[in-house]
């Protein structure tokens, strides 16, 4: 189990290692009744970390090590951090397509593409239609818009995301728009 405690801005992360369900019960309770003196939290997604935020860690410590069976201080790792923010940038490609034909017959052939791509509709509005994609590339998120020209529409895709994905479906949607351009 790994217990992540946060203290007067500093953040500890304990490696908890039980050997029983008995243990790990005992463990458990002392998490439920911290959780009125401390603030408690398991991030979604990974049932085996614990966020803890108190003052009193040795308070703390001094219980968890009486709940553990044989050296309890071979049990428990403890790791002084900081919080540290994700810095990845976000991959963006755009693509636009001048079409003869009638917005109409443009949107449905957006909306075959996106089916055809299994994009899921997030959002639409007046101003377009914003779809989630995943792919075995990843995942991005395609922004539609169709305007009306003079003489036919323009079709603008944004596609958004991070890694292989964004070439992936940019490459994609550029080959089916070009058989329909005729480019």
């Amino acid at each position: 189990m790994c217990i992540v405690v946060i203290m007067e801005r500093t953040r500890y992360i304990l490696f908890v290692n039980y050997d029983g369900d008995a243990e790990r019960k005992r463990v458990e309770y002392l998490l439920s009744k911290w959780s009125s003196k401390a603030r408690i939290e398991r991030p979604r997604g990974i049932n085996a970390v614990v966020y803890l935020d108190s003052s009193r860690m040795r308070e703390f410590l001094k219980e968890l090590l009486s709940k553990l069976e044989g050296n309890p201080e071979e049990k428990v790792l403890i790791f002084k951090g900081t919080e540290v923010k994700p810095s990845v940038e976000t991959i963006e490609r755009s693509l636009e397509y001048r079409m003869r034909e009638e917005p109409k017959v443009v949107e449905k052939l957006v909306e075959y593409l996106m089916l055809k791509l299994n994009a899921n509709p997030l959002k639409r509005d007046a101003s377009g239609t914003v779809y989630d994609v995943y792919t075995r590339k990843g995942k991005a998120t395609i922004e539609v818009t169709v305007s009306e020209m003079k003489d036919g529409c323009l079709v603008k895709f944004l596609i958004s995301g991070y890694g292989e994905a964004v070439d992936f479906l940019a490459s994609k949607i550029d080959d089916e728009f070009r058989l329909f351009v005729g480019g």
